[in-house]
């Protein structure tokens, strides 16, 4: 080969269109010596990040697939975007923030350093304090007040077949309908209803804990 790759890596288009660096090979009389391997297409995606979340490509494609998956298992039959504000943002912190993620769900607390993290994701997340200090109660799901469009309403009972709902507000019962789009402080939603016998002795951190531990990062994070 003569006349070829005077200028080696530093000429080539490397990235362009997704190109993946080529691999650099010395002839040296009549040996060939591999002196750079060829690039993988996991290099395009490292250390590129969004802002506040800090995400490179390869951490929004491995949140997304999983996403997905849980989006196919636990909001297929919820409406209401606010479900998917909340699990996304669990997801994403589960990912990028495990230590973080577990002072919420495991030791159920959290410091200043928590609160201002919280708030610098607020207005990409739409998610607030005041969510997260709803999680974290320790009080059962049963007992729990919650926002919705009534007022702050505390539910007794759901009949999944009429999909009415019983729940009691200044100490007075009513009888409302709920539909796809309900949202319970944006911490319960259509799905959780229709399992409400099933949740009710719970606290929300234990139920909402529970629903995303099949989503481990660990042995991905290993593999990089």
């Amino acid at each position: 080969i003569e006349m070829s790759g005077a200028y080696g890596l530093t000429y080539s288009p490397v990235m362009f269109l997704g190109q993946i660096a080529p691999a650099e090979i010395l002839i040296d009389s009549g040996q060939i010596k591999v002196m750079r391997e060829r690039g993988k297409l996991d290099d395009i995606l490292q250390k590129q990040y969004i802002d506040n979340y800090n995400l490179s490509l390869r951490d929004i494609n491995t949140i997304y697939n999983n996403f997905v998956i849980f989006e196919e298992r636990e909001l297929q039959k919820t409406n209401s975007i606010q479900a998917y504000a909340l699990y996304l943002f669990l997801i994403i912190l589960k990912y990028k923030n495990l230590e973080l993620f577990n002072k919420i769900f495991i030791e159920n607390s959290f410091n200043i350093g928590t609160e201002e993290y919280i708030k610098k994701l607020e207005n990409i997340s739409h998610i607030n304090i005041e969510t997260i200090n709803k999680i974290m109660s320790n009080k059962l799901i049963y007992t729990e007040l919650f926002r919705t469009t009534r007022g702050d309403v505390n539910i007794l009972e759901v009949d999944t077949e009429t999909k009415r709902y019983k729940y009691k507000q200044n100490d007075y019962p009513y009888v409302d309908k709920y539909t796809e789009n309900i949202s319970l402080s944006g911490c319960l939603f259509y799905q959780d209803l229709e399992n409400y016998n099933n949740i009710k002795n719970m606290t929300l951190v234990q139920y909402i804990h529970k629903k995303l531990e099949l989503f481990d990062f660990t042995w991905e994070k290993s593999e990089e």
